[in-house]
């Protein structure tokens, strides 16, 4: 993983100046900078190569100029989505400058993961997002690393039938013969049994 990982470090867009390539910025609210700084770091495990400001926004940098870099940098952006995050500023300025260079979806540039319950207005409300709220830790970093990939995420095993299963019919039970009358009921059967003699033959002219 850290091969590819130098690899995406190593690419340089068309036209920009400084502007080393990465995967994701994740836009986050103090709030939720340890929901970000997890998520970071569990994409950059994978091989993502991403920007953050806990880690990439050195101090005595100028702020502004690193988010208008970090969106040149980042093709893609992740919104750490909570109630917190709908309601802050900044957050909001950050994913409607990606919104409006993706307004359809087509690049996959918008990437919401809801960390929290709720529920967002407007142009942010139609983007598909990745719900970890509730799921454990294990549950949450599956469906990060399957959300984020941009190929069709079919599973590589059937899922199960949801129908009915069909009820197997039963075999018909085997014959059992009749046991024979033994003790009391031998003597009862034998007494009622009358014994006669055949018919003589009938002579056939």
């Amino acid at each position: 993983m850290p091969l590819q990982r130098d690899l995406v470090a190593v690419r340089i867009y068309p036209g920009q100046v400084d502007a080393v390539a990465k995967d994701f910025f994740i836009s986050y609210t103090a709030a939720d900078k340890a929901w970000a700084t997890w998520i970071a770091y569990i994409l950059e495990a994978d091989g993502f190569a991403v920007t953050i400001q806990e880690w990439d926004f050195r101090p005595g940098s100028n702020f502004a100029v690193g988010m208008d870099k970090a969106l040149k940098q980042c093709p893609r952006m992740i919104a750490v989505r909570s109630p917190a995050y709908l309601k802050a500023p900044f957050p909001t300025s950050e994913w409607t400058a990606v919104f409006a260079s993706d307004p359809e979806g087509a690049k996959n540039a918008l990437v919401p993961i809801m960390v929290q319950e709720c529920q967002p207005q407007g142009l942010l409300s139609q983007v598909v997002q990745i719900r970890i709220h509730g799921l454990d830790e294990a549950a949450a970093r599956k469906q990060i690393l399957e959300g984020v990939r941009r190929e069709r995420n079919k599973p590589t095993t059937p899922p199960p039938f949801p129908g009915t299963s069909a009820v197997p019919t039963a075999a018909p039970a085997p014959a059992v013969p009749y046991p024979p009358a033994t003790g009391a009921s031998a003597a009862a059967t034998t007494s009622r049994l009358r014994w006669q003699s055949p018919a003589p033959p009938v002579s056939v002219s």
